[in-house]
């Protein structure tokens, strides 16, 4: 299976290698678009010198870390976010045919290389924010330690969310209105500090989507600012038991899905 995965991805990779131009024009443009989204933070804090303790820097690991899990979603399965056209188009059918798992299937037909501007755009703030960390005395050996599982659990959420998304095309059939309330919105505020908002979404974004366990807990915990280890250490586990009910929705969407093509 994993054989015959990676010929898929190769594949997937030569034919999107083909327009070589286009590649590095989108991955510039969608690397300067975040860009200019950290831009919009660190003129806020030119007029003040923290938000609610988070520094700058301490706010660029959340916004980097975050960049980092949804570009890998991103770049990886892209087509479980575009699933829609799959079922309005009635080429889902075609994939239930195959011997293989309509998810492999998914996650092997396209990788979405376009999204290397938005993970080197993640990397280079994380980089600038560890260093200039660095300079004002913090420790950051334990955040480079756990930086791996951090965003690899950030990844597993991002993809997780989406994939109980994609799932509701079975019976709704076009979701891109839902994806703006159920994906956009919350992997927009998985880039703040979830401190920041009020009661209920805390609440909703500690449980039914616990973009919280994205890079929240465990950098609170890690850069003193009142979190706790012991959500430092289940914050990987969040991650596992999110993507084992996502799967289990998306089979009970299969079981339950009606054909709509000829």
């Amino acid at each position: 299976m994993l054989r015959i995965y990676g010929r898929l991805l190769r594949a997937s990779i030569r034919s999107r290698m083909q327009y070589k131009w286009n590649f590095i024009i989108s991955n510039v443009m969608i690397g300067l678009l975040l860009v200019v989204d950290f831009l919009g933070i660190t003129v806020l804090l030119w007029k003040f010198t923290d938000i609610q303790g988070w520094t700058l820097y301490e706010l660029g690991l959340i916004f980097g870390f975050a960049s980092i899990s949804e570009a890998l979603f991103r770049m990886f399965a892209s087509e479980i976010h575009e699933f829609e056209k799959y079922i309005l188009q009635g080429e889902f059918d075609q994939l239930l045919i195959r011997p293989i798992s309509p998810l492999v299937l998914l996650l092997s037909r396209n990788i979405d290389i376009g999204r290397l501007g938005q993970l080197g755009q993640g990397m280079l703030v994380c980089g600038y924010s560890f260093f200039q960390l660095m300079r004002h005395g913090q420790d950051i050996i334990g955040i480079l330690m756990w930086m791996p599982i951090i965003i690899i659990g950030g990844a597993l959420i991002c993809f997780s969310l989406s994939l109980i998304v994609a799932t509701f095309s079975f019976w709704m059939g076009r979701i891109s209105d839902l994806q703006v309330f159920l994906f956009y919105a919350p992997m927009n505020a998985s880039k703040y500090p979830i401190s920041l908002y009020t009661g209920w979404l805390k609440t909703l974004f500690f449980t039914l989507m616990p973009i919280a366990f994205v890079n929240y807990t465990a950098l609170s915990y890690l850069l003193d600012k009142g979190g706790s280890w012991i959500l430092l250490l289940v914050s990987p586990l969040v991650a596992l038991a999110f993507l084992g009910a996502a799967i289990s929705f998306w089979n009970f969407g299969i079981r339950h899905y009606h054909s709509t093509g000829n």
